[in-house]
């Protein structure tokens, strides 16, 4: 699961690469499979079910529900999720003010949607903004600097209702469904409300789906074929695709990225390639290379740009040599940022979280012993 997550941030990177620095390179792969690893759009529907999964597995193992801590499990998401990107913001900052420009001229120049991000009008801001973004749960939250943020505040509000939706899927899985149905129609939740469900269920019904799945050899292909289609929907070929508006197309990609998961339970080859050195590192680096990709795209793939015009590259060059480098370098930064805040981070909150634990059962058990 950590090397999925992974190629979904590697995919963000370098779809914001190609909107950024021109998508024409790009444009005759577009609604073909091989643009699978450039879609970002899709990434996003894959995180936040990996998320629904990942963070509910473990408590529906037997009696582990009863082992469930909400202000300790509250703390340990806080830790893991705030502080990396507290100090992905303070990076940012210090390099909007200490190294950002446009450089025009540049060939290829970086795009208007580039150029947008870190401009004086998106950055211009009341403090109270930018109080709201270090926050990161607050309704309405706009993210400077940091603009892919936007789906962290999801995946914080997510985190703070995903004990009550385990609770209910323990119940029935119906009444998740239902529930989940009532938040995104009646409430306007957002719909990736759903995505967080499809991988609650999949962690409550895995054995089970795993096992209907494996029966026949034909299962696994056709769920692969299916999962793959509604996964990239959004750029399918145009003899199959069909315009639907924001939140049918999120929903497909949701649906399609439960079918990979699926898909990729009953195939022990797709594990073992999941399980190769480079993909686990990749999946340890994700959440950092998700924070700070932006960062080096904005700053140092324009000053690279420049360097290369400056020794004589042609355009195309300039371009697939820009791809090389900004993917390594970002990827460098973020393997820093795991290894310097991100176990900091997790190891706060895992040391928090046992206090919080140990603090609650005592107080349990002097309620057990006080005389009546």
């Amino acid at each position: 699961m950590d090397a999925i997550r992974g190629l979904a941030a590697l995919s963000v990177l370098w779809n914001h690469f190609y909107v950024a620095y021109g998508i024409e390179y790009f444009v005759p792969i577009l609604r073909t499979p091989l643009h699978l690893p450039f879609d970002g759009y899709a990434a996003v529907s894959m995180f936040f079910v990996l998320s629904g999964y990942v963070l509910s597995a473990r408590y529906f193992a037997p009696a582990a529900l009863k082992e469930l801590n909400i202000a300790a499990f509250y703390t340990k998401r806080c830790c893991r999720i705030m502080l990396p990107f507290l100090a992905a913001f303070a990076l940012s900052y210090l390099v909007k003010v200490g190294f950002y420009q446009f450089i025009e001229g540049n060939d290829p120049e970086l795009s208007r949607w580039g150029q947008k991000h870190w401009s004086a009008s998106k950055l211009d801001l009341p403090v109270w903004d930018y109080m709201k973004a270090a926050v990161m749960v607050l309704p309405n939250t706009y993210f400077p600097l940091i603009p892919q943020a936007w789906t962290l505040n999801i995946e914080m509000g997510m985190s703070f209702a995903l004990p009550f939706l385990v609770l209910i899927a323990c119940r029935s899985s119906l009444w998740l469904i239902f529930f989940t149905v009532i938040m995104t129609n009646l409430l306007g939740a957002y719909i990736f409300v759903f995505h967080f469900t499809m991988g609650i269920l999949l962690a409550k019904h895995r054995l089970f789906l795993v096992n209907i799945f494996s029966r026949n050899k034909f299962f696994p292909l056709g769920i692969l074929i299916i999962g793959f289609i509604f996964y990239t929907y959004r750029l399918a070929p145009e003899a199959i695709a069909l315009k639907l508006s924001h939140d049918p197309m999120r929903f497909i990609n949701g649906i399609g990225a439960s079918l990979l998961l699926i898909w990729i339970m009953t195939n022990s080859s797709a594990q073992r390639f999941l399980s190769s050195k480079p993909l686990l590192f990749l999946g340890k680096v994700s959440y950092s290379l998700y924070l700070i990709h932006l960062v080096v795209l904005l700053t140092f793939s324009q000053y690279l740009v420049s360097i290369l015009n400056g020794i004589g590259m042609e355009s195309w060059q300039s371009y697939w040599m820009n791809f090389l480098l900004t993917t390594t370098v970002s990827l460098f930064i973020a393997n820093l940022g795991f290894r310097y805040v991100e176990i900091p981070s997790m190891r706060l909150g895992a040391s928090l979280s046992q206090k919080i634990v140990k603090l609650s059962t005592g107080s349990a058990l002097d309620r057990i012993r006080r005389p009546s």
